[in-house]
């Protein structure tokens, strides 16, 4: 190993691959990518990772800026696009979609896959766009009570698509310990004593935020808060434990270790797959259908995450 070359870190190589850290490190157990021991560390060397996508001319030296696909974006470039040809790629935040990916490396080995940390708006963008195969949603239509069919019709108009459900989750507010501003329902983020820590824009969490506080007549501009945007659950949780909010909105295994914040449910929301209804007779959506009708799979879900498991791989719609 060059000791003078940089090398980079599993989050690194993660941030680069849009994958998870633990996806990186499963990948180095397989032996698909070479990482060296620095000290009690892993690194990696950047011809590797070019390597592990089968990309390694000069003109890609920067890889790490040019592969990442920032939020809001709703498109690949030309070269994200050449790394993912020949891969099934699958977009989900929730690490349902990690155990996912998992159960397809070990179960098929002949599927490349590329797993891509986005929100469900931007997912379905991605799927519209023929940016990825498969990808998670969570979008509630206050307006018919119901969870991402109206927006798949919606936002991928005059393409067949198949929504398979994967688990039912719970929605609630985080709070510090003992619920000091007695935050119980929407209406209460209206309160001028209460700030709200949000979610980025196109996330099926923020669409909820939003619908919600459209069905009960709250204008936005009246939200404490409303305005402080993060990314993931980890960034609402630090948040509310810091003292920069009072309340955000998440789903309860994010919290379940904290003992400083409690779970106030207040949605019941379908956390489905969506699928272009001519890609689901290809091997790579088969198999990820025979999974989802596993036991053993489920089992492991169930272990990982609380959530309700009765309809996973059902068909919820097609459209």
């Amino acid at each position: 190993m060059d000791k003078n070359k940089k090398f980079l870190s599993p989050l690194e190589v993660a941030e680069i691959l849009s994958i998870s850290k633990k996806t990186v490190y499963e990948i180095i157990k397989r032996n698909e990518l070479k990482a060296y021991k620095v000290g009690n560390k892993l690194r990696i060397s950047p011809d590797e990772v070019k390597r592990y996508i089968g990309e390694d001319k000069e003109e890609f030296a920067d890889l790490r800026e040019e592969i990442k696909v920032d939020y809001g974006m709703y498109s690949f470039s030309e070269l994200y696009k050449n790394h993912i040809e020949d891969k099934l790629v699958i977009c989900g935040k929730d690490s349902i979609i990690d155990i996912l990916v998992s159960y397809l490396s070990q179960c098929y080995k002949g599927i490349k896959i590329l797993r891509l940390y986005d929100n469900s708006f931007n997912g379905l963008c991605a799927l519209y766009n023929g940016d990825v195969k498969v990808t998670a949603s969570h979008i509630w239509n206050a307006d018919t009570d119901r969870c991402n069919v109206d927006y798949v019709r919606s936002m991928l108009p005059g393409i067949s698509t198949t929504i398979i459900n994967l688990c039912y989750r719970t929605q609630g507010f985080y709070v510090q310990k003992g619920n000091p501003k007695n935050i119980k329902s929407w209406k209460d983020l209206s309160r001028k004593d209460v700030i709200l820590v949000n979610r980025e824009l196109g996330s099926g969490t923020r669409i909820l935020i939003d619908e919600s506080l459209k069905k009960f007549g709250i204008e936005k501009k009246d939200v404490q808060g409303y305005g402080n945007n993060v990314t993931n659950n980890r960034e609402v949780v630090n948040f509310i434990r810091n003292g920069k909010a009072d309340v955000g909105v998440g789903v309860k295994k994010h919290i379940r270790d904290n003992e400083n914040l409690e779970f106030i449910p207040i949605h019941k929301e379908s956390y489905d797959l969506v699928i272009k209804t001519e890609d689901l007779h290809t091997y790579p959506c088969k198999a990820i259908i025979d999974i989802l009708k596993l036991e053993e799979f489920k089992s492991d879900c169930e272990e990982n995450d609380n959530y309700d498991y009765t309809d996973m791989g059902k068909i919820i719609a097609i459209i």
